[in-house]
């Protein structure tokens, strides 16, 4: 199973590689201008959530 694996994923890059169509997309034309924010301090920062009545001061659970 893993030969057969490995030859789909060759057969998927020579493909990709060797394609007459164009390997750029109207995705290449986007650029992002990048903002931060550069506002905000850390104390304006919030991380406190709610799951329904129980109040987390940290949205991550830890489960060991």
């Amino acid at each position: 199973m893993d030969t057969i694996r490995q030859n789909r994923k060759t057969e998927h890059i020579k493909l990709a590689l060797t394609s007459p169509f164009s390997l750029s997309s109207d995705f290449d034309e986007l650029s992002f201008i990048h903002r931060s924010l550069p506002e905000m301090g850390e104390d304006d920062i919030q991380l406190q959530t709610n799951i329904g009545p129980l109040t987390l001061d940290y949205p991550f659970l830890s489960m060991r």
